[in-house]
Order: C-alpha cells, then structure tokens, then sequence
C-alpha cells in the first residue's frame, strides 16, 4: 500500500477488495522468494562442488601444499 491511510476507502466492499489483492500479491511475493532462496542454495552448492573440483586439480597439478 504505497498510499496515507487518509486515501483509504470508506466503502468497506473496496477495502475488502484490496485486502484480498494485498493478499495475493503477498503471496506471490513468497512464491517467488521461496524459488529464489531455493535457487541460491543450488548455486551455493554448485560453488561448493566446483572448489572442491578446482582443489582436487591444482593437488594433482602440483601436487599438495600445506595451508
């Protein structure tokens, strides 16, 4: 609601109506959270993999350093 609560309807069918599309968009808004978080951890995990992959080469390329 990007409005003052001055510009609120009086009639109460109009704020059941914009209740309900605040309700929506709600969520929609958590629909598409869930799917990014959840997009995230993939990626997150793919990063975690692919340095595992990147440290398992450069041991084999030149052989184990200590840390």
């Amino acid at each position: 609601m990007d409005g003052d609560l001055h510009d609120l309807p009086d009639d109460p069918a109009a704020l059941k109506a914009m209740i309900s599309d605040i309700r929506r968009s709600n969520s929609s808004l958590e629909a598409e959270v869930a799917a990014l978080k959840a997009a995230s951890a993939d990626a997150q995990a793919r990063i975690e993999r692919l340095q595992l992959l990147l440290k398992t080469i450069q041991r084999a390329t030149y052989g184990s350093h200590p840390a």
